[in-house]
Order: C-alpha cells, then sequence, then structure tokens
C-alpha cells in the first residue's frame, strides 16, 4: 500500500520526526484555540467576524512506524488556502464505547477502534503522511469550532489531492474477488459508452439499454448477452461484490460529501479500488438486472443513492435532502449539515442555513422547515409531497414535541419495494402560496380551503406484505358498504374505474390512453374480477396470466389509507388518516392534504392525499361557485 503513494508523498517534503517516544502528560492542552487572522468577509461587509476563524485547519502528521507499535501523530495548524498537499479520510466512527488510542502531541488520546485500525493501515514504515481526520483535527467538545469547521468540510475536501475512504479489514480475503468484478464491470459499461470510467456520469448511464426480461429468465436473459469471461466473474464473485457494497460506509450521510470533490480511492484490508469504479459498476450491475436474482438488490441500491446525490451537486438543499433521505447519521441535525456543502451557492451561503450544533435538533429542523415555507414555499410544498408521499408512514404521534408540519429527515429510510412517485399533479391550479409569519414558532398558517371530511376509510393497506387480493377484499367491502345504503353520497357513476385508477394513483391508463404494453384500467379491472375465494377459503386468481403487473400498480397503496369523503369522492392518503380528518387544498401546492382538527382551531399535519378527479386544478372551481371557503389553515 505504500508503494502507490510513496511518489506522492515524496514530494511533501515533510520533516522526518522520529518515532518511539512514550506518552507524557503536558500542561498544554491537546487543543489550542486557532490562531486569529483576518476573515474572508467583504469591504465594509456587516457580517460579523466568526469566534473561530474559517480559514485555519488542523492536519494530523502520522509518524513512520509499523505494527505493533503504537501509531503516533502530530496537529499541524495551517491555512486552508496555503495548505501543503495532504490526504483527507472518510471513514465510520464505529461504536462510541469500542476505544483504542493514539499518541498525538505526545498525549495518548482516545480514538474509536475503527479509526485506531486505519490510522494503523496507513501508517507508512519510512514516511510520515499528512492527512485530514475529523474526529482528530476539530476539537469535538467545542462546539463553536465543530459549527465552524463543519462550513469548512467542502473546501477541505476540495482541497484534498486525494481522499482515502477507509472499509475495514478484509478477514475472510472476498475483497479480491469483489475488486475483481468490479472492475470488469465497471470497465463492460466503459466499454458500452466509449468513455472513461472516471468521465462516466449519471445522464451517461441512461443511455445503456436497461435489460426487462420475464422474472424466470432474468438472469439467463442478461448473461446471456456478455462474453463468458464476465459471465463466470459474475457467478464466482456476485456475493463478495455485495459484501463489499454492505459497508456501513454506503449508509453514512457525510460520505457523500467527501467523495463528491476529490478523487478517492477505497480501501478494505490490504486491497483499493477507486470509488468512481465501484459507483459505475453498481449501477451497471443493477441495470443488467443481475443482482435482483441473487438478492443484493438493496446493497447494490445504496451504492447507486450515494452515485445520485454525487451527480446532483449544485442542487437546491431542498431537493438534496430528498436525495439523502435514505442515507443515516449518527447526529440528527446532520441531516441538515451534512448537505448543505453540496448545494447551490445561494442555500450554501444563506445565513439561515448554517451549521449550529448549540441548538437542538428540533430548533433546526423547525428553522430550515420555517424558512423553507416562507421563503421559497413552491419547493417547500414539493418537499412535503414527496417526503411524506414517498415515505410509507412518516406521521408518528408522539411526544417531542416536533410540529406536525416539520419533516422528520431524521426518520426517513429507505422503503423496502417500489414506491410510485408523485406525478405532474397541480391540485392548486395557478395560484400562489401565501403564508403567514405567525409569531409562534411551532405555528404554520397557510391560506387554502377544506374540501371535505373523511367520512369512511381503510387501514387495510397498512401490511408490509400488501398484495392485490388485498385490494380486492378491500373493494368487495365497498360494494357491501354501498349495498347496504352506509354511503349515501357516493357517487357510483364509473365507482368501479374511480377505484381502480384511485388504488393505483392513475398509474393505470385509461381507456383513451396509449399503454405501450402496459396494463390499463380495464386489464386491472378485470384481473380483480378474477379473484375468487378457493375452497380453502383463501383468495386466488382463475387467470393463468403473470399477476406481476397487478402486484406491481398496487404497490403505490402500500402504507396508505383508502378513504372516501363526506361529499363522496374517494382518495388514498396518510395511514394515520381517521374519519373526521380533513381533506384540504393549499394555494401553489401540488398535492392535497390530510389534516386533523384539534384545540383552537388549529390542525396536525397528517401528510399528502391523492383524491380522483381534482389532482389537475379542478377543485379550484369550487371556490367561484361557493363550494369552497377560502381559509387560513393553522398547522399545529
Amino acid at each position: 500500500m505504500a508503494s502507490g503513494v510513496s511518489a506522492m508523498l515524496c514530494c511533501l517534503k515533510l520533516s522526518r520526526l522520529g518515532s518511539g517516544s512514550s506518552p507524557t502528560t503536558s500542561p498544554n492542552p491537546l487543543y489550542s484555540p486557532l490562531p486569529s487572522v483576518r476573515s474572508r468577509q467583504k469591504p465594509f461587509s456587516k457580517q460579523k467576524s466568526l469566534a473561530v476563524p474559517r480559514d485555519l485547519i488542523r492536519l494530523l502528521k502520522i509518524l513512520p512506524g509499523s505494527a505493533p507499535s503504537i501509531v503516533e501523530c502530530e496537529l499541524v495548524v495551517v491555512r486552508l488556502d496555503k495548505a501543503p498537499p495532504y490526504e483527507a479520510l472518510s471513514y465510520v466512527w464505529g461504536n462510541p464505547e469500542l476505544l483504542d488510542y493514539v499518541v498525538c502531541n505526545g498525549q495518548r488520546k482516545s480514538v474509536t477502534t475503527n479509526l485506531g485500525i486505519a490510522l494503523k493501515h496507513l501508517r507508512l514504515r519510512d514516511e510520515t503522511r499528512l492527512i485530514w481526520v475529523d474526529a482528530l483535527c476539530i476539537n469535538q467538545e467545542d462546539v463553536n469550532e465543530r459549527s465552524s469547521q463543519i462550513k469548512l468540510m467542502r473546501d477541505i475536501y476540495t482541497q484534498t489531492w486525494r481522499v482515502v475512504v477507509w472499509l475495514g479489514e478484509d478477514p475472510d480475503g472476498k475483497a479480491e474477488g469483489a475488486i475483481s468484478l468490479l472492475e470488469m464491470a465497471a470497465g463492460e459499461c466503459s466499454r458500452q459508452l466509449q468513455l472513461p470510467i472516471d468521465e462516466i456520469a449519471l445522464k451517461d448511464l441512461l443511455k445503456i439499454p436497461v435489460i426487462v426480461p420475464s422474472y424466470e429468465s432474468l438472469v439467463e436473459a442478461s448473461l446471456g448477452q456478455m462474453s463468458s469471461r464476465l459471465t463466470e466473474e459474475i457467478e464466482r464473485n456476485i456475493g463478495a461484490a455485495a459484501w463489499l457494497c454492505s459497508h456501513s460506509w454506503f449508509e453514512r450521510i457525510w460520505v457523500v460529501q467527501e467523495v463528491a470533490f476529490a478523487p478517492a480511492v477505497m480501501h478494505i484490508g490490504a486491497k483499493e479500488i477507486p470509488w468512481k469504479t465501484v459507483a459505475v459498476a453498481a449501477n451497471w450491475l443493477l441495470m443488467q438486472r443481475i443482482t435482483s436474482q441473487v438478492g443484493h438488490w438493496r446493497l447494490f441500491i445504496q451504492v447507486k443513492d450515494m452515485f445520485l446525490v454525487d451527480d446532483a451537486v449544485g442542487d437546491t438543499y431542498v431537493n438534496l435532502l430528498g436525495r439523502v433521505a435514505p442515507l443515516r447519521a449518527t447526529d440528527p441535525r446532520d441531516k441538515l449539515f451534512a448537505v448543505l456543502g453540496l448545494s447551490r451557492p445561494p442555500d450554501r451561503f444563506n445565513p439561515d442555513f448554517q451549521p449550529d450544533y448549540s441548538k437542538t435538533v428540533i430548533e433546526v429542523y423547525t428553522a430550515f422547515a420555517r424558512r423553507m415555507a416562507v421563503t421559497d414555499m413552491p419547493r417547500f410544498g414539493n418537499a412535503l409531497a414527496e417526503f411524506y408521499w414517498l415515505d410509507p408512514d412518516p406521521y408518528v404521534v408522539s411526544e417531542d414535541q416536533f410540529p406536525s408540519w416539520v419533516p422528520r429527515w431524521d426518520r426517513r429510510q429507505m422503503t423496502s419495494g417500489h414506491i410510485i412517485a408523485p406525478r405532474d399533479w397541480n391540485v392548486s391550479g395557478v395560484t400562489k402560496p401565501i403564508v403567514d409569519n405567525v409569531f409562534s414558532p411551532s405555528l404554520l398558517a397557510m391560506r387554502g380551503f377544506r374540501v371535505s371530511p373523511t367520512r369512511l376509510v381503510h387501514h387495510g393497506l397498512h401490511k408490509e406484505d400488501l398484495n392485490v387480493y388485498t385490494i380486492k377484499r378491500m373493494w368487495e367491502g365497498i360494494n357491501r358498504c354501498k349495498e347496504e345504503g352506509d354511503l349515501p353520497t357516493l357517487d357510483e357513476q364509473n365507482l368501479d374505474d374511480r377505484f381502480v385508477q384511485t388504488i393505483t394513483v392513475s398509474s393505470v391508463v385509461g381507456p383513451t390512453g396509449e399503454k405501450d404494453g402496459h396494463w390499463g384500467a380495464k386489464e386491472f379491472r378485470d384481473y380483480l374480477d378474477s379473484i375468487k375465494k378457493g375452497v380453502s377459503g383463501q383468495y386466488e386468481s382463475i387467470l393463468p396470466e403473470d399477476k406481476t403487473p397487478a402486484q406491481l400498480l398496487s404497490l403505490a397503496a402500500v402504507k396508505k389509507t383508502f378513504f372516501i369523503l363526506e361529499d363522496g369522492q374517494i382518495g388514498l392518503g396518510p395511514n394515520a388518516t381517521e374519519p373526521e380528518d380533513i381533506a384540504c387544498v393549499f394555494y401553489g401546492h401540488r398535492m392535497p392534504y390530510i389534516l386533523r382538527p384539534v384545540e383552537d382551531g388549529k390542525f396536525l399535519f397528517l401528510g399528502p392525499c391523492y383524491i380522483h378527479g381534482i389532482m389537475y386544478g379542478e377543485a379550484m372551481k369550487g371556490l367561484s361557485t361557493g363550494k369552497y371557503q377560502e381559509e387560513w389553515l393553522q398547522l399545529y
């Protein structure tokens, strides 16, 4: 490993310092306050100088040595814009209760076991190594310094000549096989696109034809189009490649920024592979449908999610938050702070979005949500719609005092299955959002109108193993209520077609639409009609055709509630929906929402919903006819 970097490290001309000294007790603390320098601000700017200068960082000089001796190192303070060439370490901290230690500036310093192992692997026998490591180069006990240095993360990882990603050790010797397959897969992708691996972007990957055979012949059809050598490599090492991608590093939110701005190489044991090679290979294997059959789909999806974010550097803050939602953070505040450096300049330098670890999680989340609601409601409305709609059940009643309208970015994880995303709906037409910046920090008041309270709700869709038979039972229950007169306001015209459109959130094609080989409303309805109870009392289809299309279409209803409003309209909404909740429309928003009345005319925000027949602005006509009344709706 040392030979691969020795040439670069020689040019650093770092002073060679002796090793072998024992830790001592120093009268000086390990972290002295960073010296004052002039703040980087425009002339005549009213901006106050920061307590901790923004252009100073510490670097870690790892002294030469070899196992089993303790790692010795020194912290050196440098100006970021004048720093000598250095590497930056990207890793997972690991269990904070499992500790190792190093000797830093002559003092014993505790580090997590994972970091201790990484430093031992990265230490060179005959050369010093200059590297930036967050756990050691930032005084983690100084809240002001943490907040200030976090703002420099983008600059730190942009200026480094290389990022070293530490995945961990290789106890079973799987890394060699994994790297062999990933390099071969990335090479095949490069050959198909006629582009070097380092230059392949997301838009390029979309040019590769996606293999979509029937499920039974999935892998056979994919492998049949590849060379025998690549086929053998996949069969031999696909498990090892999935093991490499299963490392917790791929789940952490901070690492996205760490590999976005400089070349990155991944170390696992004594082996290494470029990050871009892993990203391209994982995406290519997914597109070839190789991983679906062998059960490694989710692991490669983790890598794909990181690559999607990496490709979106410079996007809006709100959009990036949606992209990183499946990733994890030990500190919930980092679900917001870790993304800021990736965003476009107006968001990145917005004083209201700057990291501040002196604030609680609730204060950070609420302040950000309110700022977006007041200054950029269209994007905030889109975020509410997509975040709450795509999450199976984001609304959780709790006693942690979070306002219900503040998205819980800390609770969003990867969903289990395909979730159909919101479309080009625009329930409020051409209206503009109207927000009242009320004094209370927990309230958000928006202008809009109530559509109708919910009358009947069906929670049968909440199960993880939802299948089309569940929808069949629901349809039979609605018909029984209709026959017994329990739904006097229900509009029965084309009810079966409207039900199918609702349960699939218009994913099926109507009678006049172009189906292009996909199921339409009639096909889905015919399949429901074919489901009968067998002799065992269980539902089963009497049609011989594959039920996969019906299953895929019904996934839109996973973790949703089917409801019928008092005015007879039908819809699909949050799992928490109950009778007497109300459906409403806010001006300037894409989707209607479900609210729950509480005391003093306030409402809990449950999430967006689909109401058949109003998703393209039809409900706005009710304002002019007097059917609906405009009002302020206060969310609590």
